[in-house]
């Protein structure tokens, strides 16, 4: 990540005129800083929210009066009972194992999620590559800007 920033930073300062190097680089490091909180507090919030979307999905089809989980539950319990693990009146571990495999799958289905946004919004961006200066400010100028 540290040589794509190098790379990126040489790119976006390659055309400021020497007098101003010192500013435009401060400006585009704070701009660089807060578009990274940002995308990233933007990015936490999508994925807390769509593995809500999905939890609450997923735990749509989990009732008691549903037969096949109540079968598939059954069957839970009995495996857990024939591995020799005692299960106390009041305690389901079935339960328990049940809600930690839903919790997992909803939020593996929020990072895909996730993913099929941030896919795209990288291939739109791709292509503006090609607009940026293939090299720097001419020396000529340069003096020129600087002289003004």
């Amino acid at each position: 990540m540290g040589a794509a920033m190098v790379t990126l930073s040489t790119v976006s300062l390659s055309t400021i005129p020497r007098r101003a190097m010192t500013a435009a680089s401060g400006l585009y490091t704070l701009t660089r800083r807060e578009s990274g909180n940002v995308a990233y507090a933007a990015l936490a919030t999508l994925l807390a929210r769509r593995t809500q979307f999905h939890r609450a999905d997923l735990v749509d089809s989990v009732s008691a009066t549903n037969p096949i989980f109540r079968r598939v539950d059954a069957g839970v319990r009995g495996a857990l009972t024939h591995a020799g693990l005692r299960i106390a009146p009041g305690q389901r571990r079935d339960l328990a194992m049940l809600n930690s495999m839903i919790n997992r799958q909803s939020t593996m289905m929020a990072y895909n999620d996730c993913f099929w946004i941030v896919v795209p919004m990288f291939l739109v961006v791709l292509p503006l590559l090609f607009l940026l200066p293939k090299e720097g400010v001419p020396t000529g100028n340069a003096e020129q800007v600087e002289t003004e």
